[in-house]
């Protein structure tokens, strides 16, 4: 019991024994029983048993009131301490993105000499030189290293400049083979939904928020064992009701446990293993879709699989309509 139920419970109580004590030291009882014989036609028994029962039904309202008020008071301080805890979250997440740019550009800037030098020592080595090979896999290292800070950079940035694409099908099908790339054979892409739905995004955005979503999957089939085989399904339509633009990423991985879902878009929260995982791309991704206007929404069950859905208003078209499907 609360301390508010408590202390209104004391207050009717009190009350009921101090008229209690009253009416004892005045016989009220005795007086009211004689008064009530000589004037029997009065009904006065019916008028007594009336006062108490609205007395007791008074008790009971002001009890179930106290209660009502008390399970108010508990849910204000519920909704009180959740938004102050996504308050909290929202500040670091904002802390930890600012940090994470920073750090970005320090080694996008740590990235430039190794690229130049690397491509300068290329040039100066002859096609049939055995230091090639391993140059160039530095080279290539090094431009997917900035190409990944050049992603961080860009969801950091407000002031970034604002662009979107037309068709994002066509842009998601241009992109197959960068999807595809790292992924297993055991792994397909599949692609479906209608041509010419408009994303607030720039292509590059695009293409990468929707890279890191594949290879979340894959990870997903690879530690669900069975083979590590399964397909990746890309969906993309038109919420004609909501009027919005609807991407969504589905797999049928081994899922996320609850406890695990509620983090997935926290920097640095990952559960892969030690040095497999930053625990940035889904807060890139989370960044990216918040500062085109969108929301993304996760659904995911252990041994179910994984679905994304991300949802941006949809924008103007310029005069193409028409419906496709790509599988």
């Amino acid at each position: 019991m609360t301390k508010p139920v408590l202390q209104r419970t004391l207050v009717i109580v009190a009350i009921f024994a101090v008229l209690t004590a009253i009416m004892i030291s005045v016989d009220a009882f005795e007086w009211f029983y004689g008064f009530s014989r000589d004037h029997e036609d009065w009904e006065l028994d019916e008028f007594l048993v009336g006062g108490i029962s609205a007395i007791v039904a008074i008790c009971i309202w002001l009890e179930v009131e106290a209660r009502q008020q008390s399970v108010r008071a508990q849910q204000e301080a519920t909704t009180r301490l959740r938004i102050e805890q996504e308050l909290a979250q929202s500040r670091r997440a904002q802390v930890m993105g600012t940090l994470a740019a920073g750090l970005a550009h320090s080694a996008n800037n740590l990235l430039q000499p190794i690229l130049t030098l690397s491509r300068v020592s290329l040039q100066q080595l002859e096609a049939g030189h055995p230091v090639r090979p391993p140059l160039e896999k530095v080279v290539e290292a090094a431009d997917r290293a900035k190409a990944q800070f050049a992603t961080v950079l860009r969801a950091s940035r407000e002031d970034e400049e604002k662009g979107g694409v037309e068709d994002a099908a066509a842009v998601i099908e241009a992109n197959r083979p960068l999807f595809s790339a790292p992924l297993p054979s055991s792994i397909s892409i599949k692609t479906t939904g209608e041509a010419w739905v408009p994303v607030p995004l720039p292509a590059a955005d695009l293409s990468d928020f929707l890279l890191v979503l594949v290879s979340n999957a894959a990870d997903a089939y690879s530690e669900s064992g069975g083979g590590g085989g399964g397909e990746i399904r890309i969906r993309v339509s038109r919420d004609s009701q909501a009027a919005e633009s609807v991407l969504t990423v589905e797999d049928d991985g081994k899922g996320i446990s609850a406890a695990d879902r509620d983090r997935m878009f926290e920097p640095f929260f990952t559960t892969k293993q030690v040095g497999q995982g930053t625990g940035l791309g889904l807060f890139i991704v989370a960044g990216l879709v918040e500062r085109a206007g969108g929301r993304i929404d996760l659904t995911s069950e252990p041994g179910r699989g994984t679905t994304f859905r991300i949802s941006f208003p949809a924008a103007a078209r310029s005069g193409r309509s028409g419906n496709g499907e790509k599988s």
